[in-house]
C-alpha cells in the first residue's frame, strides 16, 4: 500500500475497542427531562478544568458540580475530553501497520495521564467518566468514513472506529468525541490540530449515518437501517449543510432514491442565521430547467443567485426568501449579504446541458450506427435488432436496422478513429428490456 494511502487509513483506525454494548431498545427509562444549562456555559466550564483530572472519579466529581441534568453531564464530559485530549498520531501509525502496541494506552486512567489516545481511548474514557457520574453510556464500534474532522480517505473507504451513545431525556443520543477534538492537517507530515467542534455531540442519527455505520444496525437510530453496501456508496457530505438547517432525513432519502449517485453542491459555512428550506441537492443543474430556492434569513439580509455574470435576486415572502430560477450554462452561486457585509457564497453549483446517454440509446433513431458483432451469437433473423451490438460506423450498407450479414463483418477494426470511450478496448451493448447497458467485450475484435 502506498505511504499516502496508508497514512490516510491509519488516522481513524484504532485498537483495543471496548465490548459491544447492549441494544438501545433494551432500556426504556422513564426520565423527566431536567433543565438544560446553555452549551456555551458548559463548554467554558469544561475548558477551565484542565488540572482536575488526576483520575476518573476525580474528574467526574468536578464535572458533576456544574451539571443539572443527565444531558448536561454528557455535554460536560464531551467538552472536557474534546478540549484536553489530543489524538495520538504515532500510536495510530503503529495500529495501522499491524503493530497494535500496548493496549493499556486506551485505558481511561492512562489516557488521562498521557493526555493523548486514539478513537478507542476517547470512547472508553467517555464511557468511564459517564458511568462514574451516574449517566448511562456505552461505546459503539463499527465502520466509519474519514470525516472533515480528520484527513480524507477515498470515497467509500471503510475504516474501524469507535464512538459513543448516552441515554438522557428518555432516548439515546449519539456523539463522536474523537472527531470533536480536532483535525489532522498535512499529507506528508500530518500533525494534529486541536479544534473543538460541538457538531459531533448529540448529532442527528440521519446525519450521523453519513459517516458512521455501527456493527449492530439497531445503533443507527433510524427507522429503516442502512446496509453496508448502501453506506459505502453514500455521497460525501459537508457538515455545514446540516449547520444551515438542511433536513438530514430528506438528504438521506434523496441519496438512496438516486441509487447513491448523488453529488452535493459545494458549501461554505460560517454565515449565521441562514436556514436552507428548499434548495436543489445536486451539484449539477440542467440548463433551462426551473429550480426553486427557498432560504430563511434575517430581515436585513439580501440573497441572490449569480449565474456567470447575471444576478437573480430572491424575493422575500414572510420570513423566507424565494425564487424560481432557470440557469444558463456556467457556475451558479447562492450569495447572501447585509448592509454591513460583503457578498458571501453559501452554495456552489454548476449548470450544464444534460449528460449524453448511452451511445446506443442516444442513437436509436439514427440508422446504420449499429452493426452485429459477428461470431459471438448465431445470426439473428433478418430485420431484427442484434442481441449483441458494437458502436462504430459499420462497413455494411446504411440502409436501416437490418442486421449485418457475416460477410459484412471483418476481422480488423473498421476504418477511421475509434471513439474516445473505446480507446482501451471495444464495448458491446447488451439489450435489457428497452434499455441498452454496456458490458465488457472480448479483445481482439471477433472474427467472421
Amino acid at each position: 500500500m502506498p505511504k499516502a494511502s496508508l497514512l490516510l487509513v491509519l488516522l481513524l483506525r484504532c485498537g483495543g475497542l471496548a465490548a459491544q454494548p447492549s441494544s438501545p431498545n433494551a432500556a426504556r427509562l422513564e426520565e423527566a427531562p431536567g433543565p438544560r444549562t446553555p452549551d456555551a456555559e458548559l463548554d467554558q466550564y469544561a475548558a477551565q478544568q484542565a488540572g482536575q483530572a488526576g483520575s476518573v472519579p476525580e474528574l467526574a466529581r468536578y464535572l458533576g458540580q456544574k451539571a443539572t441534568s443527565d444531558y448536561d453531564k454528557a455535554r460536560l464530559i464531551y467538552a472536557w475530553i474534546g478540549q484536553h485530549i489530543r489524538y495520538d498520531l504515532r500510536f495510530a501509525r503503529r495500529v495501522a501497520a499491524g503493530r497494535r502496541g500496548p493496549q493499556r494506552r486506551n485505558r481511561p486512567a492512562v489516557v488521562l495521564r498521557r493526555g493523548s489516545t486514539v478513537c478507542a481511548g476517547y470512547a472508553d474514557l467517555f464511557t468511564a467518566v459517564a458511568t462514574a457520574m451516574g449517566l448511562r453510556a456505552t461505546t459503539i464500534i463499527g465502520d466509519a468514513k474519514a470525516g472533515p474532522a480528520l484527513a480524507k480517505t477515498p470515497r467509500g473507504k471503510r475504516i474501524k472506529h469507535a464512538w459513543n451513545a448516552f441515554y438522557a431525556e428518555g432516548r439515546w443520543h449519539l456523539l463522536d468525541v474523537t472527531w470533536g477534538a480536532g483535525g489532522v492537517q498535512g499529507r506528508h507530515k500530518p500533525v494534529f490540530v486541536p479544534a473543538y467542534d460541538a457538531f459531533w455531540f448529540d448529532a442527528d442519527p440521519y446525519a450521523f449515518l453519513f459517516w458512521h455505520l455501527p456493527a449492530k444496525p439497531q445503533w443507527q437510530g433510524v427507522a429503516a437501517p442502512v446496509k453496508p453496501k448502501a453506506f459505502r456508496a453514500l455521497p460525501a457530505v459537508d457538515p455545514e449543510l446540516f449547520a444551515y438547517g438542511l433536513d438530514p432525513q430528506r438528504l438521506l432519502d434523496s441519496a438512496l432514491e438516486a441509487k447513491y449517485r448523488l453529488r452535493l453542491p459545494g458549501v461554505r459555512g460560517g454565515w449565521p442565521g441562514i436556514r436552507l428550506v428548499q434548495v436543489p441537492l445536486t451539484k449539477r443543474l440542467l440548463v433551462g430547467r426551473p429550480y426553486t430556492f427557498v432560504v430563511a434569513a434575517p430581515a436585513d439580509a439580501q440573497l441572490m443567485l449569480l449565474n456567470g455574470t447575471q444576478p437573480c435576486y430572491l424575493q422575500r415572502e414572510g420570513n423566507a426568501w424565494r425564487v424560481t430560477f432557470k440557469p444558463a450554462a456556467g457556475p451558479v452561486l447562492l450569495r447572501v449579504r447585509t448592509s454591513a457585509t460583503l457578498w458571501f457564497d453559501v452554495l456552489q453549483y454548476v449548470a450544464g446541458p444534460p449528460r449524453p446517454q448511452n451511445p446506443a440509446a442516444a442513437n436509436l433513431n439514427s440508422p446504420a450506427r449499429l452493426c452485429c458483432v459477428c461470431g459471438v451469437l448465431p445470426q439473428p433473423k433478418p430485420g431484427s435488432l442484434c442481441s449483441l451490438l458494437v458502436f462504430f460506423p459499420p462497413p455494411a450498407p446504411a440502409s436501416g436496422w437490418a442486421c449485418c450479414s457475416p460477410a459484412a463483418c471483418s476481422a480488423a477494426p473498421p476504418p477511421g478513429p475509434r471513439p474516445s470511450w473505446a480507446k482501451s478496448r471495444p464495448t458491446r451493448l447488451a439489450r435489457t428490456s428497452t434499455k441498452w447497458a454496456p458490458t465488457p467485450a472480448p479483445w481482439p475484435w471477433p472474427t467472421a
